[in-house]
């Protein structure tokens, strides 16, 4: 019973930052003319343009000032999630995961850090995790930050 009530405090202090991520959403128009020509048998031609828009709707997520892990909570059925971080002058980011009782279960290793590292988790549990973030900045110097946590629900 303490078992699940720690769990549960975990997740209702995990539970906030769910998906308070801000994103840019970004439309990108394509515009396509296709002109076709027809012969005529009076030996005149048909010219025919036919205009195409396609919009390409995405959404980034956006660095933040702060680490955060979202979603947080994972639900059930989602295969990755994301740790956003601050990206000013950033040359490398690597993220461990422990498990709960401090062994590491995985590292991520982000050469081209953009303020946010998206990773598999389809090969962990459910369960509540820790993770360490390690930026290495273009001057050569790093900084450990405060281990943060994540839960999965599956």
């Amino acid at each position: 019973m303490k078992k699940f009530i720690f769990l549960a405090v975990l997740l209702l202090f995990a539970a906030p930052v769910a998906f308070c991520v801000p994103t840019t959403e970004t439309i990108t128009p394509t515009e396509t003319v296709t002109i076709t020509e027809t012969a005529t048998p009076a030996d005149t031609s048909t010219i025919t343009p036919t205009a195409t828009i396609t919009a390409t709707f995405t959404v980034t997520p956006v660095a933040q000032d702060k680490i955060l892990a979202y979603p947080n909570p994972v639900p059930k059925g989602a295969k990755e999630m994301g740790i956003s971080y601050p990206i000013a002058n950033i040359a490398k980011v690597q993220i461990i995961i422990y498990a709960v009782d401090g062994s590491k279960v995985g590292e991520i290793t982000d050469k081209t850090p953009n303020g946010y590292t998206h990773f598999n988790i389809e090969r962990l549990s459910r369960g509540i995790y820790l993770y360490q973030v390690i930026i290495e900045y273009s001057d050569g110097s790093k900084k450990k930050e405060p281990l943060g946590k994540f839960a999965i629900v599956k």
